[in-house]
């Protein structure tokens, strides 16, 4: 006879997950109480790593561990919302769906509910919709002094808040008195002619040779990459026509020789 494996399955309802950020990487965090059981099932179905200062595991947040994890729409967790009280789960609702209508990206979409979750999550068993410029102000400064959140994730959180506010409940003069930090202004790295050589050489595939050569010459994103059809490269005038790209906006870029 066969000898069965024994191996636990991996129970996603067992974990609470959180969008964050570590080490200035975007992180899904992954919660849970101290079992030992679950982390030797977290970590033979998902390669997780330990954050000693945040002491969690965590993920990098890409479209895979999305997938894995179930978050692949974005949405905001069942384990996550039972953490709100109902009209704050209301008003993520209303938010989602507000941003929905008005035809916001996926990527647009969870990024704004996770940043908004956290305010919620804050404010603990208080009505959002009841909080003032002052409360908001002070909320962000927790943000930057306690939780020592960086430049562009406050930000983004605020543009989540700022959304919901002035978007959603119409308040148009919430935002007047909560300055924005300013953004670090930092110089990009750049490569010279041989290390991209070497880079490209490595590659035996040569359709993927091609990928790389494409995205690092017309500076495309991933998905502008793969959404790329033959008939938006003009050859004769060595332009390409990138279609709906970040922002819902077509743009043109130079074919490289």
């Amino acid at each position: 006879m066969d000898k069965k494996e024994n191996k636990s399955s991996f129970q996603i309802d067992n974990y609470r997950f959180e969008e964050g950020e570590h080490n200035r990487q975007q992180v899904i965090w992954i919660i849970f109480p101290y079992n030992r059981q679950l982390i030797n099932d977290l970590k033979a179905h998902v390669k997780a790593k330990w954050s000693f200062g945040k002491q969690c595991w965590y993920v990098p947040n890409s479209t895979q561990f999305r997938h894995l994890l179930h978050l692949e729409n974005g949405s905001i967790s069942n384990s996550a919302l039972k953490q709100l009280t109902p009209a704050n789960q209301a008003a993520i609702k209303r938010l989602i769906e507000h941003l929905q209508l008005k035809g916001y990206s996926p990527n647009t979409i969870r990024t704004y509910s996770q940043e908004f979750f956290q305010l919620l999550k804050a404010i603990k068993n208080n009505s959002v919709n009841g909080l003032t410029s002052e409360k908001l102000r002070s909320y962000f400064l927790y943000c930057t002094q306690t939780l020592k959140v960086s430049e562009n994730l406050i930000h983004s959180r605020t543009n989540a808040v700022k959304f919901y506010f002035e978007q959603v409940l119409h308040r148009k003069k919430m935002f007047f008195e909560i300055p924005r930090p300013k953004k670090p202004s930092t110089l990009p790295k750049s490569i010279n002619q041989s290390d991209l050589k070497r880079m490209f050489d490595v590659l035996d595939n040569r359709k993927h040779q091609l990928l790389l050569k494409m995205c690092y010459g017309m500076g495309l994103r991933v998905s502008e990459l793969v959404n790329l059809k033959v008939q938006d490269i003009d050859s004769s005038s060595m332009q390409v026509l990138v279609s709906r790209s970040k922002g819902k906006k077509d743009r043109y870029v130079i074919l490289p020789e």
